[in-house]
């Protein structure tokens, strides 16, 4: 078997936001004299209730991915998530239950915000093995049940949601799977931490640590952030490593660091694309959200080459380069 001649296709994506938004206007009220930073552009984030749980989220979104095509020679789901339903237990096989997918492979991919990246490198390989015929990928986060709101330094950044993507053994397709790279830089290990619920020394609270209720919150340092964002992206233009490309999704970052970046390496700016201004950062989904606008708003032509890119929390980061097909 010539698994090199194999193409990996995306056959469909679709997403959810959830009803309920926040934005800059509400955040600037409970922020009171502290101004909501406006170097991310963000101005809107959906935020998922009470009562609405990762797995809620995830399965809308694969409702609306799979749609008319429906659920036959699905092998596999794989969840990518930084916020499952239960701390330690995986979500994805609730999931793969309530759209009946019947008892086949479901698990999660922990790599932070570069959890869908890894996702699709799973999924390709085992494609490509003819392990399976087709396989669900879903990225959802519910940042806003570990977001402090009224901590001003970092909330404005997040808010909650997921896409869909299903991927297959094909010629015809919505994108051609095109190559990619996979890293991670560890001295960023911690610049996104929960501080409980972890095995290691670092994170646990056993002993005289004591659990408070801000140690249910996202400890971020979103400028250790940055820097990996720059790091990062000057790894992809100086490595070559996405190669031509017409367009660029990035995860999260700073606009004026986007602009360095591309500037640096003579590369249009106009290539970058992003949604972040109307979601935040939506975690392991968000670099994927800015797939499925420019898709339903027709913003791909065919045969354009285009590269997703995610990173974040851990230090991991992740780049697919797709042909589009339609």
């Amino acid at each position: 078997m010539n698994t090199q001649e194999k193409k990996v296709v995306i056959e469909s994506i679709g997403g959810y936001l959830p009803e309920k938004t926040l934005s800059n206007d509400y955040l600037q009220a409970v922020y009171n004299e502290q101004s909501v930073d406006s170097a991310y552009d963000i101005t809107l984030r959906h935020i998922a209730n009470n009562n609405e749980s990762l797995a809620d989220i995830a399965v809308k979104a694969a409702k609306r991915c799979l749609g008319k095509i429906g659920i036959d020679d699905i092998g596999c789901v794989i969840l990518a998530t930084m916020t499952p339903d239960v701390r330690g237990i995986a979500t994805a096989p609730v999931i793969a239950n309530q759209l009946e997918l019947g008892d086949i492979p479901a698990y999660d991919v922990r790599a932070g915000e570069a959890g869908g990246m890894y996702a699709l490198q799973n999924s390709i390989c085992m494609i490509k093995a003819e392990v399976y015929k087709k396989i669900l990928i879903i990225a959802a986060d519910i940042n806003s049940k570990y977001i402090n709101y009224a901590d001003t330094y970092d909330s404005f950044l997040y808010g909650d949601g997921a896409v869909a993507i299903l991927l297959k053994s094909s010629e015809d397709g919505i994108a051609i799977f095109d190559g990619g790279e996979f890293g991670a830089f560890e001295k960023y290990y911690t610049a996104k931490i929960l501080p409980v619920g972890g095995s290691s020394e670092y994170f646990n609270v056993i002993g005289e640590k004591k659990f408070v209720q801000d140690d249910a919150y996202w400890k971020i340092e979103y400028r250790k952030l940055e820097r990996l964002a720059n790091e990062v992206l000057n790894h992809i233009f100086s490595s070559g490593c996405a190669g031509n490309v017409d367009k660029y999704f990035i995860q999260l970052t700073k606009t004026s660091i986007v602009k360095q970046i591309f500037e640096k390496y003579e590369v249009p700016i106009e290539k970058a694309i992003s949604y972040i201004n109307k979601i935040g950062d939506i975690g392991t989904a968000t670099t994927f959200w800015g797939l499925l606008n420019a898709h339903e708003n027709l913003l791909l032509k065919k045969k354009e080459r285009i590269s997703l890119i995610s990173y974040g929390t851990g230090g991991s980061y992740g780049i697919t380069n797709w042909i589009w097909n339609k």
